[in-house]
Order: C-alpha cells, then structure tokens, then sequence
C-alpha cells in the first residue's frame, strides 16, 4: 500500500477518477445525503407533533402523512392504473 501512495500512477490504476465510476459515486452520495436529509426532517416533524400533542397526537400526524403520501402516489399513477384495468 506504501508503494500505491509513491506512485501516482499505480494509484490511479487501483483507484480510477473521474469517468461513469465517478459519475456512479456522485450519484450515490446525493441520494444517500438527500435520503439522510429526508430522514431528519421527518423525525423533527414527528418529534414537533410529539411535544405539541403527545404519543396519540404524533401518531394520529405520522397516519395522516402516510395518509397524504399514499394519495400523492395514487393521483400520480391513475393512467397507470387505468391502463392496467383496461388490458386485464
């Protein structure tokens, strides 16, 4: 390993930049941070409804986003849907 720091050009052959693969890693980390971000800010929404209105309040907030992002996906996918129906 001592020998690939020395020499740049062994370093490069082992570790490849720039090209798809680093297109692939780019890639990867945004949706990784944009999921992390996400995450975060769905548990301060969460925690925001625990302290207002207490366990059954949170909970009765988290169904009603569930609720919210399942009629999202629905409207989004009703040709779909529709489609489906259509050739069955």
């Amino acid at each position: 390993m001592a020998d690939l720091l020395q020499n740049q050009d062994a370093y490069c052959q082992v570790f490849p930049r720039g090209g798809a693969l680093m297109k692939v890693r780019n890639f990867t980390l945004g949706i990784v941070l944009a999921g992390g971000i996400a995450a975060i800010l769905l548990f301060l929404l969460v925690d925001a409804a625990w302290y207002r209105w207490g366990a059954i309040g949170a909970l009765i907030f988290f169904a009603a986003l569930v609720l919210l992002w399942g009629w999202i996906y629905d409207r989004r996918h009703a040709k779909e849907y529709e489609r489906l129906r259509q050739e069955a």
